[in-house]
């Protein structure tokens, strides 16, 4: 028979302590949750008795007791942010000018392009056949002029020689060597030699005039092939590009012709902002404005307004205000919006109050005010700007003056009250 062995394992008491320690836990938690009850209640009986007291005193004194606060002048300047959108300080669409097809293109979107910079080259062939013929027909202008020159100096020379003559057969008419008929017949050789100078240098001042216009045509012809050469008008960007090579190009900026490329200029950008006419009079050129963007936060981006339209828009009875913002390193782009930031000099400098004094009725908002004599005054007021917890108050009430706070309906005007301290 075997021996049993001896148990020489501790007893486990680890679960009764584990049961001890949470039955303290959940003591200590109802007891600080009896405390909070109890001094909650006592707050709120503290509170009540404080009301209780309050309204006592004020049934004996017949002076209801009032929060008031004292108002104060608002800052001399203010600022107004006012939603904008950016342009380009400069764009503009390329157009043909003239007809053909495009043969090469060197320029896409994005690219940044300097003034005269080649763009696109247009083929076109009948600019350049009409070019061809022109030039023919100067040169043919210029050898008849030249053949005009020749036969006037030819028909001056029969016309001397001819004058000579006459001359001769004058004196011999004179002296009764010769008759007088034979006198004549020279005179009129001489005549129709003069005659036929004076039609000579007709046809050559004609064919100047020719040679003028022709050189006017190979000009114009000149100046059409030159288009076939589009350049960059001015520094800037390519936003827009509409053509490859082999399309059909059409010359002009009309419906059916559509725009060969576009181009902006973004150094700097212009924002038009309409300002509200409560502003509009404290809007200046030379004036700083700064533009903020969703894509910068915490970024300001200084400008300047350079004009405005200086008439408000009956419809809408904004102003017009343009603001130039320099764009050196090309982080803003046309087109996108952003606001933009003014600060405003106030002519008259309104009053701030808190939102709790206002009393709203049918002709307007009001102000219980309270006097030296600690009575109550009903003011009507013409309120500004609205920053939330406090509002601007443009005429009505003066700095300094005691306003109640969150007054109720049923205090009369004159009443005296009590401030409370």
């Amino acid at each position: 028979m075997i021996a049993a062995q001896p148990n020489t394992q501790a007893p486990r008491v680890a679960p009764r302590r584990r049961s001890k320690a949470r039955t303290l836990i959940v003591g200590f938690v109802l007891l600080a949750a009896l405390i909070a009850l109890i001094a909650g209640g006592a707050i709120q009986r503290l509170q009540r008795h404080n009301a209780l007291a309050a309204d006592v005193k004020a049934i004996e004194t017949g002076e209801p007791e009032v929060n008031v606060v004292s108002l104060k002048a608002a800052a001399p300047t203010s600022e107004i942010s006012l939603p904008a959108s950016m342009q380009a300080i400069q764009e503009a669409p390329i157009h043909a000018r003239t007809d053909g097809y495009l043969k090469t293109r060197g320029v896409d979107i994005g690219d940044h392009l300097k003034a005269g910079t080649l763009m696109a080259v247009i083929e076109s062939p009948e600019i350049d056949q009409q070019l061809a013929q022109a030039k023919a027909t100067l040169a043919h202008a210029v050898a008849a002029l030249a053949q005009a020159k020749a036969n006037l100096k030819e028909s001056q020379s029969r016309m001397s020689i001819a004058k000579a003559t006459s001359d001769r057969w004058k004196t011999l008419v004179g002296r009764g060597v010769v008759s007088k008929q034979e006198g004549e017949e020279k005179q009129s050789i001489y005549d129709s030699a003069a005659a036929s100078v004076d039609a000579i240098a007709s046809s050559v001042t004609a064919a100047e005039a020719d040679i003028t216009a022709q050189q006017a045509n190979v000009n114009r012809l000149l100046e059409m092939q030159s288009f076939e050469r589009v350049v960059a008008p001015f520094d800037g960007i390519v936003t827009a590009r509409n053509v490859d090579p082999g399309t059909l190009i059409t010359s002009g900026s009309g419906s059916g012709n559509r725009e060969l490329f576009r181009m902006a200029k973004t150094d700097e950008l212009r924002i038009f902002v309409n300002v509200p006419q409560s502003y509009s009079v404290a809007i200046h050129p030379g004036e700083i404005a700064n533009a903020r963007v969703g894509e910068f936060p915490g970024r300001n981006f200084p400008g300047k307004i350079v004009r405005t339209a200086d008439a408000l828009d009956p419809s809408s009875r904004t102003l017009l205000t343009e603001v130039h913002i320099p764009n050196g390193s090309h982080v803003l782009r046309p087109g996108m919006f952003a606001s933009v930031r003014f600060s405003i000099n106030r002519t008259v400098t309104p009053v701030l109050a808190p939102a709790g004094v206002f009393v709203f009725r049918s002709d307007g908002p009001h102000l219980a005010l309270v006097g030296a004599d600690s009575r109550v005054h009903y003011a009507k007021v013409t309120l500004g700007r609205d920053y939330g917890a406090n509002m601007e108050i443009v005429s009505g009430a003066d700095p300094g003056q005691r306003a109640i706070l969150n007054p109720t309906d049923d205090l009369p005007e004159g009443a005296k009250v009590q401030i409370t301290k």
